[in-house]
């Protein structure tokens, strides 16, 4: 069972930008560059401006196996690109090819 950890983060606004979590963690965003970040620190980076890009992160290995739904937008930093959840299989997001 695999769940998700990482989401890919894209910072507001036209300039970097630099987030600083509770925790003490400083994410600095380079323009037109998502920033992987764990899910808990991308809930407040979200509550922060920041644009989620798809619904997770991570490597084709670590591709999620539950909490997945129809549409689901996974970031393959295997395959450096997105792959999407049909119900069955995943799917190349560009050419819908099943992987």
């Amino acid at each position: 069972m695999t769940v998700v950890t990482q989401i890919l983060m894209q910072a507001p606004g036209t300039k970097a930008h630099t987030f600083k979590t509770q925790r003490g963690v400083t994410y600095v965003a380079v323009l037109g560059t998502p920033t992987p970040m764990p899910v808990f620190d991308a809930a407040i980076a979200e509550a922060n401006g920041w644009v989620r890009c798809g619904d997770g992160y991570g490597t084709t290995a670590n591709r999620p196996t539950v909490g997945l739904f129809v549409g689901f937008k996974y970031n393959d930093s295997t395959l450096s690109e997105t792959v999407i959840w049909d119900g069955a299989k995943w799917r190349h997001a560009v050419t819908g090819t099943a992987d």
